[in-house]
């Protein structure tokens, strides 16, 4: 490493550190830290920029704990440094952080979910070699820095001793295309990557709002890759080839799935995974959790009442502090480590955390039938009930609203409009009139016996709860391209997304039922042609049969509330 000059921190950034660590409940500093810039090799020739945060000042007797690698594709700014390379060195770690190939002063271009495995490793491979690496190390990082760790875990370092993963996906298959439908979100990810380093006084991830209405503009017109070809132009274009490939064979996706980091991490690692039940990643965090815990791993899951951006940070500095206190700097005593692999869940409704080993807990399915008054009940309609129908018009499509997303307006919100939309079925059921209300926990599921008059139909279904005042806020949901080729005679099952809830006394359940999530998936056309080239629309009548309890909701009862 070629001499570089080491900034100090000044007394701003002490004053803007202290106040982070108030507010994420983090031990007092320790110490101060000075940065060095550095510059790293690749096996291909190119280097990438990174920052080296380095303790300053530690108590006499003590030395410094880590080293942390974050591997990131947003810079090595405010934003990213305050809670990683700020925080911990403040605390007597180094940390390094690197900017991924094509961002922020590093060499390449950037493809997403291409080169992190091998670049992480020639990272490791360069920090073995400093005068400062004392043989073990830690990594940080959410969202796609998240991913950037299942990357290095497909060939896992065996000097690497923790891992602290928040809202990080290991299939970016899975999120693309596991609807079935591609998820337009994608775009707006591509054009945040592509505007990210433009000239401006405010940082892109504090302009979400504005980059996402600039995709969503593009996204209008038809052909849909036309639109986001003239949105990206040279910038982070690869999405223009992701959305012709929906298959997860497909080569494509070849370097984008780390399923086997899941399967190669040592059992005796410690993993922490973080996320919160509005994240646009739950799903996978709780099936590496699942398959972590099978194992047997060294693995700890929080989920909280979240969205992504507060799963992956806002919320869980303090967590993730604790936990590398505890796996990499050796600080925290014997007696606060937790025994694992633990799962910590929070329950929507009575606000409430809980701790379990298993997730889903087992449970017993409560069968409840949606019927013609658009009611839910738990006896079936007669044999006589009537059909009912909506219609989904692409060119006027259902709009999304809040749930698990990747940008705002994510979370949960007042959903009740759905009810008074012509192109959305509503059914609700009577107040719960059990004292201790009705816990659901994992995944609820509905099932539709329904048919089209184009044959080529989504579904969108979204389980919420009515409050006492009438109000309705969701609680989960999942979008369902329909096979065209299925046989028509048996139901349509959907499986939601997981969830933790419980519907207090008084309250009500709901199902909502669209054509579409606009412009959250790519809007099914009618036609039968590819919805990414075609132009032309046609608006598809949906049809359910509620006779004799043929659609239904399912709730997860657990065995043990």
């Amino acid at each position: 490493m070629a001499p570089t000059s080491k900034t100090n921190r000044g007394y701003l950034l002490a004053a803007i550190d202290w106040f982070v660590g108030w507010k994420q409940g983090l031990p007092r500093e320790s110490c101060s830290w000075c940065v060095e810039p550095v510059r790293i090799p690749m096996r291909d020739g190119i280097e990438l920029s990174g920052d080296l945060y380095e303790p300053v000042g530690l108590p006499k007797g003590t030395s410094s704990s880590g080293p942390l690698f974050l591997f990131t594709p947003y810079g090595r700014g405010l934003l990213t440094s305050l809670s990683s390379g700020h925080a911990f060195a403040a605390r007597g770690y180094h940390v390094l952080i690197v900017s991924m190939r094509g961002t922020f002063g590093s060499d390449g271009t950037c493809i997403p979910g291409e080169d992190e495995a091998n670049d992480a490793a020639d990272v490791v491979t360069w920090m073995r070699l400093q005068s400062w690496y004392p043989g073990r190390f830690g990594t940080i990082g959410a969202s796609f820095c998240g991913w950037a760790q299942w990357s290095l875990l497909r060939d896992p370092p065996k000097d690497c001793v923790a891992s602290a993963i928040s809202v990080g996906p290991h299939d970016f298959w899975d999120w693309h295309w596991g609807s079935g439908a591609f998820r337009l979100e994608r775009v707006t990810w591509s054009n945040l990557l592509t505007h990210q380093e433009d000239p401006a006084l405010i940082p892109a991830l504090m302009r979400l709002g504005s980059i996402k209405r600039s995709a969503d503009t593009a996204l209008e017109s038809l052909p849909v890759r036309d639109g986001m070809a003239t949105l990206l132009g040279q910038g982070e274009s690869s999405a223009l080839e992701a959305i012709m490939r929906p298959s997860p064979d497909d080569a494509y996706w070849q370097n984008k799935r780390q399923h086997e980091a899941i399967e190669r991490v040592s059992v005796d690692m410690p993993i922490l995974l973080t996320s919160g039940w509005f994240d646009t990643f739950t799903q996978q965090t709780l099936k590496q959790y699942q398959r972590l815990q099978q194992r047997g791993c060294q693995v700890e899951l929080i989920i909280g009442p979240w969205d992504h951006g507060e799963a992956g940070q806002v919320k869980v500095g303090g967590d993730v502090f604790r936990f590398i206190e505890r796996t990499v700097g050796g600080k925290q005593p014997e007696s606060d480590t937790p025994k694992l692999p633990q799962a910590r869940v929070f329950i929507s409704g009575s606000d409430e955390w809980k701790n379990m080993t298993v997730w889903p807990p087992k449970s017993s399915p409560l069968v409840m039938y949606l019927d013609e008054d658009k009611g839910i009940s738990d006896q079936p309609p007669p044999k006589t009930a009537s059909s009912t129908s909506f219609t989904f018009d692409p060119a006027n499509p259902t709009p999304g609203r809040g749930g698990p997303l990747l940008f705002p307006i994510s979370g949960r919100i007042d959903d009740s409009f759905y009810a008074a939309r012509t192109d959305v079925l509503t059914f609700t059921s009577r107040p719960i009139e059990d004292d201790n209300g009705l816990l659901i926990l994992g995944v609820p599921s509905v099932h539709l016996m329904h048919s089209s008059d184009t044959g080529h139909a989504d579904l969108w279904i979204r389980l919420s709860e009515v409050d006492l005042s009438g109000v309705s806020h969701n609680i989960t949901e999942e979008y369902h391209a329909i096979d065209p080729k299925r046989n028509p005679e048996s139901p349509v099952t959907v499986e939601l997304r997981d969830c933790a809830h419980r519907f207090l006394k008084g309250t009500r359940i709901r199902v909502t039922i669209a054509g579409g999530s606009w412009p959250i998936y790519a809007r099914n056309l009618g036609t039968g042609e590819n919805r990414m080239t075609s132009v032309e629309m046609r608006p598809t009548k949906h049809i359910i049969q509620l006779a004799a309890g043929q659609s239904r909701l399912i709730l997860p009862i657990p065995l043990q509330g």
